[in-house]
This record gives structure tokens, C-alpha cells and sequence, in this order.
């Protein structure tokens, strides 16, 4: 059987050999040599790619750091390994936040919780999640009520630190991952009772309409907060297409909420055209049909993107679509008059365009300008048994 000494050469050569780990964990062990243990944990724990075995190596490392050694330090630098490792081990992360909370490092405590958080949410375990927001509770509540008090009380607003905010923000992040919406909610109108740089106020707005829209579903305080964005920052096609899409839910009890959402929508097409960004234009120009179908003013800014743009079968279907929505045969008719011009000059099919002059007849009266137009290409043609 190797010495220890001839082990640890092994080591040495191949950090991740298995059998050499297994017989000096045990030597280390058996004579009290601590300090090699724990060199023996994290060098394996680095030489192996199995991440939830890593995680527990530098977990138990950190564990004889302050059970044998008392190095409080050299611990939570192993069990942060241990997290990072695998944001989901529970004995390491209690451990650390347990260092954490003694030595009141709530941003620590805090961004812990929220790597917890995310791995609980990705695997749905909902009575951890259920867990994880009581501690997040415990770790800012108390800050999180002073600063209350301090926004409540203008004598004391002067009190609130940037730190403060930083615990506001990281409490607001965890309960978003674990969907507490309300919650966040709050907190986002908290930190807007504070903030004082415009753009930070408009960011926190847009973030908390979309919240109240998204995940809340309370649509008209959704519209107060982005139109606050948009009144402040009216180019902002962010927090436009926001506000649209929340008076263009069909839970919108508001008036006019259709109208308005393709007004906007239309305005962003607009924009998105005069920066030469077609497809984004068209997508806008999309959504403000789909709210008000037939919208004239989208309509017409639609035919003009595709047209400069030099799309013209993509201008044909939409045309198509058009005619085929028609709320009137004298609108259909006016539709179908310009999918018959494209078609005998852009697209150069002049089947095509008989094709849809045969369908206005079926549709005008008797002797009208599609009966006409389709004389005329007979007579040229010389086609004189369709006269």
C-alpha cells in the first residue's frame, strides 16, 4: 500500500485522483492535521468539473475552517466557492448567511439570497421559494421599514443613505424572482418616493408600469406610470409601446383604449421609418391594425413604408389583406384598384391584374372603371371576344 508521502506526489501529478483523495482524507483526519484537510478539499474540489461535488468539497472545508481552525475568513471564502459552485446547496448558503447576518452585511445577505432565489425558481420548488421569502423578510424588513418612516417624514428623508436604496433594490429583485409582484411594486414606488435624477425616476416608472401591466393586471395604474415616462421622455419608444400595448389589452376598461393604442403604435412606426428601420416599422404599423383593423392612418403610413422601401409583394399582401377586411365594397373596390396598379407596374403581371379587375366588376356597377381599364388591355391586346 502507498505511504501518505507517496499519495500526496500523486496528487501532486493528477490533483483528481480519486484513490489518493480517499486514503489521506482519511490520514488527515485520523491525526488532527486540519490545515491539510482543508487543502486536501479545496484542491479536489478545484480539479473536478462535477459542480454539486465541488460545492459540497469547498462546504466541508469551510466547515473544518471554523470548527477546527477558527478562520472565520478563510470559511465564507470556501462557502462562497460553495455557492458559486451550485447556488442550491442549502448548508453552504445557510452557513454563509449565517456570517453574514452576524456581522450585519445585509447587501451580502441579501445578493445570497437572491442567487438562492433564482436557482429555487428555475427548479419550482414552492415551499422553498415560500421559505426564501420569510428570510428575505427577516434580512431587510426592519431597514426597509425605516426607510419608510424616513420618506414619511421630511425631517428624516435626509437620513436615507445610498445604501439604504442599494437594500431597497436588492429586496425588490428577490421578490420579483420569487414572484411576489405586489411586493415589488411597493418597492419600486419606495424608491421612486426617493430618487431625484430624472432618468433614474423615468427608468423606475417604466419598470413599474410594466410590472403592474404584465404581472399585476392593474391596467390604469400601469397607464398613469407610463405616461408619466412618456410626458417626460417623449421620444422614448420603449415606455410608447408599453403604454400602447396596456390601452390595446383586451381588459382595458378605459375609453378609447383601441384608438389610442394605434395611435401610438402608429407614431413609432413613423419614427422607425424616418431611422430607415423597416421591419420594426412594419411590426408597429402591425400592431396598430391588429388593434383598430383598417385604421386609416395606419393604413396609409403602411403603404408608404413598404412602397419606399421597395417591397412591393410585400405591399401586394398587404393589399390583399386589406380588400379581404373591406368594411364596404366602395372601399374593397378603392384597394383592389391599387393592387391591379401594382401588379401592372411594380410587379409586371398583368394576369394578375386582369384577375383583380374581374373581381371589382363582379362588384361595381355596370360600365364602371375596372370594366373599362380591362376594355382597354382586350382592345390592346386584341382580344376582341372578351369585349
Amino acid at each position: 500500500m502507498p505511504s501518505e508521502r507517496e499519495y500526496e506526489q500523486v496528487l501532486q501529478k493528477e490533483p483528481g485522483n480519486h484513490d489518493a483523495f480517499v486514503a489521506l482524507r482519511k490520514s488527515y483526519r485520523e491525526s488532527g492535521r486540519f490545515d491539510k484537510l482543508v487543502t486536501l478539499y479545496e484542491t479536489r474540489a478545484q480539479a473536478i468539473d462535477d459542480q454539486a461535488k465541488a460545492a459540497e468539497l469547498f462546504y466541508l472545508a469551510a466547515e473544518v475552517r471554523l470548527d477546527h481552525l477558527s478562520d472565520v475568513a478563510g470559511a465564507e471564502a470556501d462557502l462562497a466557492h460553495a455557492v458559486n459552485r451550485d447556488a442550491s446547496h442549502r448548508k453552504a448558503a445557510k452557513r454563509l448567511k449565517d456570517i453574514y447576518r452576524e456581522q450585519g452585511r445585509t447587501a451580502e445577505h441579501l445578493t445570497l439570497l437572491e442567487m438562492e432565489a433564482a436557482a429555487v425558481a428555475q427548479a419550482q420548488d414552492q415551499a422553498r421559494l415560500s421559505e426564501l421569502k420569510t428570510e428575505t423578510e427577516q434580512a431587510s424588513g426592519p431597514e426597509i421599514q425605516r426607510i419608510a418612516r424616513a420618506v414619511a417624514n421630511p425631517a428624516l428623508r435626509g437620513t436615507i443613505t445610498a445604501a439604504n436604496l442599494k437594500t431597497v433594490e436588492q429586496t425588490r429583485k428577490i421578490f420579483v424572482i420569487l414572484g411576489e409582484y405586489q411586493i415589488a411594486c411597493r418597492l419600486y414606488e419606495l424608491e421612486l418616493a426617493v430618487a431625484t435624477d430624472p432618468k433614474r425616476r423615468a427608468n423606475l416608472m417604466f419598470r413599474l408600469g410594466r410590472m403592474l401591466a404584465e404581472k399585476v393586471g392593474d391596467l390604469q395604474q400601469a397607464a398613469q406610470k407610463l405616461s408619466d415616462v412618456v410626458r417626460l421622455y417623449p421620444r422614448d419608444d420603449k415606455a410608447l409601446e408599453a403604454l400602447a400595448s396596456v390601452f390595446a389589452n383586451p381588459k382595458w376598461t378605459g375609453a378609447d383604449g383601441a384608438e389610442r393604442a394605434a395611435g401610438l403604435y402608429c407614431q413609432i412606426g413613423r419614427r422607425r421609418q424616418e431611422a430607415g428601420d423597416v421591419d420594426n416599422a412594419v411590426a408597429a404599423l402591425r400592431k396598430a391594425l391588429a388593434a383598430v383593423p383598417g385604421h386609416p392612418e395606419a393604413s396609409t403610413l403602411m403603404e408608404k413604408v413598404l412602397t419606399a422601401a421597395g417591397r412591393q409583394a410585400d405591399l401586394d399582401r398587404f393589399l390583399r389583406e386589406r380588400a379581404s377586411a373591406a368594411p364596404s365594397p366602395d372601399e374593397k373596390i378603392k384597394v383592389l384598384f391599387k393592387r391591379a396598379q401594382l401588379a401592372r407596374t411594380s410587379l409586371n403581371d398583368m394576369a394578375e391584374a386582369i384577375r383583380i379587375y374581374q373581381e371589382i366588376v363582379a362588384i361595381e356597377p355596370p360600365g364602371g372603371p375596372a370594366s373599362q381599364e380591362l376594355a382597354a388591355i382586350y382592345i390592346e391586346r386584341q382580344d376582341f371576344r372578351k369585349l
